[in-house]
């Protein structure tokens, strides 16, 4: 868990620790009083430990077979997986016996001349029983965690992924009485456009939001709020500073045990002597050395959720990430979404409960556990369901969103609106620019362009980056037997239209993209300007050629831009950033069209016109 933290403080030190500001009243506080399960009966004893050296024989063995056929066939991993030689009880006791060493301290169980140990540690989250409860492979992977394997916390995801997998989500779409019943919440919104007065959505827009809503189960609860006060500083001998260090290494000692049921009676007490499950007294959770209660409030979730404990681990997992005075948004730490879903969907696997997270799409476009794609397969319109987001633009932060609609006609109604539902920032949430121009296709480009025209400011910057991923085009033929190259960034996936041949824009359609953005070369914003060179690399029109040199002498300076080149001193120069995203966009274009002269030469062009996707 310190790895894990570590890596959560590193993900702040990128995202910024502003909390976001919320005036939803805080969620129903989780009851964590109640009495644990009672054991399963028939779960596996762990076998007599082995000694080091036949462990790391057993080790090496396991670890080489499984790297031979994990990038294999399916039924060359299918066999060996039914091979009773790689049961659960044998990795168990093979790695428990070559990681008993790191029992004696919080050393790092995973060196680099250890690799076998990774893959056998990948092995066991694949032979691990799915059961619910703390198994023999669960408790070790708990203690690997908890000692420093970033291995072993991968893997205990995938077997709770596993546990999940054997619920089949049950996505149903919204029926026209649940879509009517959300409509006749709706009056009560409004819609928050850049320098214009608040306004009440146009009959689209509210189609959509009910729409929405209806297939969110009103888009309840998609994060919780935990409400803090700031306490006092208590001295390092204060009886409650002594208490919570006490109770933080028995917390440290159970799950380095892997004694997760310990651990689940432990945590709540360590909770509520900071007031929880009412308001946290934050500053009072100062003791050196410490976890802290954000952390705690994970692992405590993830431990509700081994013992099956679903509703309560879902509470928990929803609540925003707290570390000393810093709060992380639910949207930063894409291991909570995974857990928010696996534990909201419960038994019954109600989509409905989960929709939104799935919405995000952590794991990319076209994911069956996370993702959109069981939404698809129950029927719901995901595009449309990213369209009703996009009229939540200027709703990120509640005082602002307060502010706009204080002296308007629609103050009192709205407001109040605001005070039950919080700001509603779904465009930024759900990522929905990016979801949209994935699910929408080329449909979504005209939208795009209006948003990155018209929109606030914060949503033509987002507008503008979704069109560059739905139009990027690097002058490779998807229509050849090589076809396109596929790209990754680590943001929301987008398919790009060049991908495919029956997607990729005519010439014209490209054109005419180049020449719309080109419009907004000029744009009074720098950022806005940076964009929009950006984009227009990207789609890579010769049409676009002339803006981008303009916006290549663009006069913006920002600061200075540092480098460091091999072991040469630090070497600083003015920063331009629209100038530099206008060359890059230069260089873009050019090794496009010397990929689309080769294309024409080797004469494997598309065949047929595809029909306009610009108006």
């Amino acid at each position: 868990m310190i790895r894990r933290l570590t890596t959560l403080l590193l993900a702040l030190g990128a995202a910024g620790c502003a909390p976001r500001a919320e005036v939803a009243p805080p969620a129903r506080p989780v009851e964590l009083a109640r009495p644990l399960p009672a054991p399963e009966p028939a779960q596996a004893q762990q076998p007599a430990p082995l000694d080091p050296q036949t462990a790391a024989a057993l080790v090496k063995q396991l670890g080489a077979g499984w790297y031979g056929v994990v990038y294999g066939d399916e039924p060359a991993r299918a066999a060996f997986l039914a091979d009773p030689a790689h049961s659960e009880a044998a990795v168990v006791a093979a790695l428990d016996g070559f990681t008993r060493e790191c029992e004696k301290g919080p050393k790092d169980c995973e060196p680099a001349e250890r690799s076998e140990a990774q893959q056998v540690i990948e092995l066991l989250a694949e032979v691990a029983a799915p059961t619910v409860g703390a198994t023999p492979a669960v408790r070790l992977l708990v203690r690997l965690d908890e000692l420093g394997s970033f291995d072993a916390e991968r893997a205990l995801e995938r077997v709770l992924e596993r546990r999940f997998l054997l619920r089949a989500p049950k996505c149903v779409a919204p029926t026209k009485a649940a879509i009517a019943a959300a409509d006749a919440e709706l009056d009560d919104f409004f819609v928050l456009e850049e320098q214009k007065p608040p306004r009440a959505p146009t009959p689209q827009e509210r189609s959509d939001l009910a729409y929405f809503h209806a297939a969110v189960d009103g888009a309840a609860g998609w994060i919780g709020s935990l409400a803090t006060v700031p306490g006092q500083l208590l001295q390092d001998d204060h009886p409650d500073v002594t208490l919570r260090k006490n109770l933080d290494a028995e917390l440290t000692a159970a799950l380095a045990r892997g004694d997760v049921e310990e651990h689940a009676k432990l945590a709540p007490r360590y909770l509520a002597s900071l007031g929880y499950p009412g308001p946290i007294r934050a500053q009072e959770d100062a003791a050196p050395g410490t976890r802290g209660y954000g952390d705690i409030m994970r692992d405590l979730a993830r431990s509700l959720e081994i013992l099956g404990r679903l509703d309560e681990a879902a509470a928990l997992y929803r609540l925003p990430v707290p570390f000393r005075g810093c709060t992380m948004s639910t949207l930063d730490d894409e291991l909570q979404i995974r857990g928010i879903i696996r534990t909201s969907e419960g038994p019954s696997g109600d989509c409905r409960r989960s929709a939104a997270m799935r919405l995000y799409a952590v794991d990319g476009i076209r994911d069956e556990t996370y993702g959109v794609e069981a939404l698809e397969a129950g029927g719901y319109d995901v595009a449309r369901l990213y369209r009703a987001a996009l009229a939540t633009q200027g709703r990120q932060d509640a005082d602002e969103v307060k502010r706009r609609l204080e002296g308007s006609p629609h103050a009192s109604a709205g407001l109040t609106r605001l005070t039950r539902l919080g700001a509603e920032p779904w465009l930024k949430d759900l990522r929905a620019l990016r979801g949209y121009a994935d699910a929408a296709g080329a449909a979504a480009l005209d939208t795009l362009l209006d948003l990155a025209e018209h929109g606030s400011t914060d949503a033509r910057e987002e507008a503008l980056e979704a069109l560059a991923a739905l139009a990027d085009d690097d002058g490779t033929d998807p229509c050849s037997s090589t076809g396109g190259r596929w790209r990754f960034s680590g943001d929301r996936k987008v398919r790009r239209l060049s991908e495919r041949c029956e997607t990729k824009l005519p010439a014209a359609d490209s054109a005419a993209l180049a020449t719309r953005l080109a419009g907004f070369a000029k744009d009074p914003s720098p950022q806005v300007r940076e964009h929009v060179a950006a984009a227009l690399g990207r789609v890579a029109s010769p049409a676009g050629k002339k803006a981008l040199a303009s916006l290549a002498k663009d006069t913006y300076e920002n600061g200075e831009i540092c480098r460091y080149v091999g072991d040469q001193p630090k070497q600083c120069e003015r920063n331009f950033p629209v100038r530099r995203a206008a060359k890059e966009g230069l260089e873009r274009l050019a090794a496009a069209e010397k990929n689309r002269a080769a294309a024409k030469s080797t004469k494997k062009s598309a065949k047929g016109k595809s029909p306009s996707a610009l108006k």
